[in-house]
């Protein structure tokens, strides 16, 4: 791709995101006036689409306390074990343990994505 057409396509890529935001905003403000008017668990029908107003109840749970109510074997079964990449790091640079050795345990997956910055004159 050209540099002209590069241009062209970034403004473009720029501009939809621009539009994205500004119409996710107006559908989250829509959402909410709907969900106060549409009680929970009805429907309306509008030009042949179903809108329906979905609840649920989503449940946490304290790690701490449920240590305490259930058996060590079932805690296991029930949790799992996640390492957190800033603790990690942050020990790293406060020299707790050598990155190297880290290594048989680290998993280096690759991403990319585009971040649109609006540039400050």
């Amino acid at each position: 791709m050209n540099t002209t057409t590069l241009k062209k396509t970034a403004e473009k890529y720029i501009d939809l995101v621009s539009q994205a935001k500004v119409l996710s905003e107006a559908i989250k403000a829509l959402e909410d006036s709907l969900k106060n008017e549409i009680a929970e668990g009805t429907e309306i029908i509008v030009n042949g689409v179903a809108l329906k107003h979905i609840a649920q109840d989503r449940r946490s749970f304290n790690a701490i306390v449920l240590k305490d109510l259930v058996s060590p074997a079932i805690f296991k079964k029930l949790t799992e074990v996640s390492v957190k990449a800033s603790a990690v790091d942050s020990a790293i640079e406060l020299v707790t343990f050598d990155a190297d050795r880290l290594a048989p345990a680290t998993e280096v997956k690759h991403s990319s994505y585009l971040k649109v910055v609006v540039k400050k004159s």
